[in-house]
């Protein structure tokens, strides 16, 4: 089979377009994903602001500061009560202002989680923070805290969490 020139070219051509239209399709779902997690991430950040606001009013922290006297203690304070912080700590203003700074570590540890997902991270960098996380999770008040929350991370958590008790 002796093909022409022109026919040559013109499936040099097609060859040249699937291959034009298959690096525009990944670098549309590459945009999407970046898109994604930029999305996430503002997210986090709305929320670590929500965190913040609330650390840094007055009135919230002295709301807290009542309902804790009062004996209305969160749910999860039942599973720190071994913490280092319920030892140390002696209002419900200051072991909420540590419940908050604990959960902005959780925000970030979550946005990390979803990035790798996505892919837009590298398995090592996830695996460090994943060890750090296991760190985290061998206190009793992070892991309190830790627990209390849902998200994408929280199988992990669950899991971490059983192998360290599994190990002691």
């Amino acid at each position: 089979m002796n093909l022409s020139k022109k026919e040559l070219l013109e499936i040099a051509g097609a060859i040249a377009l699937v291959a034009s239209l298959a690096f525009v399709g990944l670098q549309l779902k590459l945009d999407r994903d970046v898109a994604l997690a930029q999305s996430f991430s503002d997210g986090i950040e709305s929320r670590k602001e929500d965190i913040r606001a609330k650390m840094e009013s007055e009135s919230y922290m002295l709301m807290q500061e009542t309902l804790w006297e009062s004996g209305q203690k969160p749910q999860w304070w039942s599973n720190a009560s071994e913490s280092y912080e319920s030892k140390t700590l002696s209002s419900g203003s200051q072991i909420m202002a540590r419940y908050f700074e604990v959960e902005l570590d959780y925000l970030e540890l979550e946005n990390l989680y979803f990035r790798f997902e996505q892919g837009l991270i590298e398995a090592d960098h996830w695996l460090g923070a994943k060890a750090l996380l296991r760190s985290f999770l061998y206190d009793p008040f992070r892991r309190a805290v830790f627990l209390d929350r849902s998200s994408s991370l929280t199988e992990i958590i669950v899991v971490l969490v059983a192998e360290i008790d599994g190990a002691e």
